[in-house]
This record gives structure tokens, sequence and C-alpha cells, in this order.
């Protein structure tokens, strides 16, 4: 069985979660691993593809997005990182919703996701101490200050050993 692991990063989140997958399926079949931007036109004709995403809006960046709605008839397992949020406060489940949302159809297979906290950008934290972390400037000011802290070191080493597990789980469902 082929796979192409394809990412879009920003804080090379993704990067380090993408090695971490080919590290646990291995080389046999990989046809790509690398950026969504850099990938050959033949990447997408793997098997399986794992697609990579850092999080912007609560859902995937835009080139990801243009990418899904060119999907048909692919198996997918999805892979990135939150700036901020986690599984219990529901907001990793409001980020897979709104990634599902841009697959153009259903003759696609989902298989999974993996996620975890990413990097709050540095743009942001500065523009949030610019302005006094004052809501009324921007609403997300508040989960900004409360998980920038908690963010910074992700993946951590669990998680990328996290990952590989997942995905070699995930090739056997896909098999």
């Amino acid at each position: 069985m082929s796979y192409s692991v394809i990412y879009s990063t920003h804080t090379d989140n993704a990067a380090k979660l993408s090695g971490a997958i080919v590290a646990a399926v291995g080389p046999e079949g990989l046809l790509y691993d690398g950026k969504l931007m850099e990938a050959p036109d033949f990447a997408k004709d793997a098997d399986l593809l794992f697609v990579g995403f850092w999080t912007t809006a609560n859902n995937c960046d835009q080139s990801v997005k243009d990418f899904l709605q060119g999907l048909h008839h692919k198996k997918i397992a999805f892979f990135g990182s939150c700036g901020f949020g986690d599984e219990a406060s529901g907001h990793f489940d409001i980020v897979k919703n709104n990634v599902l949302k841009n697959l153009d159809d259903s003759t696609n297979t989902v298989l999974g996701f993996y996620l975890v906290n990413g990097r709050i950008g540095y743009q942001y934290l500065a523009r949030g101490r610019a302005d006094n972390w004052d809501p009324k400037k921007d609403f997300h000011y508040p989960s900004f200050k409360k998980f920038y802290k908690a963010d910074e070191g992700h993946p951590t080493v669990a998680e990328l050993k996290a990952a590989g597990e997942w995905a070699k789980g995930i090739v056997a469902k896909a098999e």
C-alpha cells in the first residue's frame, strides 16, 4: 500500500508530527513526505493520504482547504496542531468538524484524526500584550492568555510517539 504525508505548517509542528508518522510507518510505500506547497502531483495518488495542518480560525489553513476540495475516492487521515484549547475543552472537536466540511464529496473515507496542542503564533502574543489582553479588542485574548504557556513545547516527545502509534493503526485500517 502506498502513502503520502502532506502537510502545511506555520510553526513546524506539523512537520514534527510528519516525521513521527514516517518513522513509525516506515519507508516502504512512501510516495511523498513534505510540505503541501512543494508536493508533486503524484503525491495525492497514494492509496492513503496523511494530511497535516495548522489551525487558524478553528479550521485548517486555506491551502489545505483547497487541497481537500480536489480529493475524490481517497482514504485520508488528518493530523495537526491547534494553537490553543485541548481535547477536554471541546476545541479539538470543533476543529475536526470544520476540517471535515472542506471535503468536497462523500467518496472519501476519513480514517481518523490526531491533534495536539500547537503553539500560538508569536505575532498574536505580541498583539495581545500590546493590547493588555483586553477582550474588547479581541475576544480570543482570554483563551490566548490561558493557553500560551501550556502550549509551549508541543508536540512533546510523548505526543510524537503517540502520533507514530496512531499512524500505524491508521495503516492497519486502510489495508
